[in-house]
């Protein structure tokens, strides 16, 4: 296998993980929104039906909190992942390129809408994770505020 070689397979199989990495944050994102979305909209039928006897009605009211902060966590690692396979994708093409250095990943790293992923990532995630807080303390604490009074 000649150097060429080595650096053409390796490019291909970058950038198939690199799609594959993308394709989970993705759906991190839609899977935990979908499973907010679903606890929330699930909630009044079960403190309706008095089904709090089992489980706490509180605790049902955390789990939301709980998807937040572990989604955050994993989405945090996959942006970093993509980020390393992409930094490393650009130094191959800076290795191989008859075009002196340019290749997708370079180019992308110049031309990528930093303003709008920089605002989505800042808006997302905490929003996620006031709203679930939020909603899971007003659900702990306000019933017993409103049976003290």
């Amino acid at each position: 296998m000649t150097k060429e070689e080595f650096f053409k397979i390796e490019h291909q199989v970058c950038h198939a993980k690199m799609t594959q990495a993308v394709d989970y944050l993705i759906k991190i994102e839609l899977f935990t929104l979908l499973a907010i979305g679903a606890i929330y909209a699930w909630y009044p039928k079960y403190i309706q039906e008095g089904q709090g006897a089992t489980v706490p009605t509180w605790i049902v009211l955390w789990i939301p909190f709980l998807f937040s902060l572990i989604a955050v966590v994993r989405s945090t690692m996959q942006r970093k992942y993509i980020g390393a396979v992409s930094e490393y994708l650009a130094d191959l093409e800076a290795e191989v390129s008859p075009f002196s250095s340019v290749g997708w990943e370079t180019w992308y790293d110049k031309n990528k809408p930093k303003r709008w992923n920089e605002f989505y990532r800042r808006v997302l995630w905490p929003t996620f994770i006031l709203g679930t807080f939020s909603l899971a303390v007003l659900g702990t604490f306000l019933p017993q505020v409103q049976h003290a009074s």
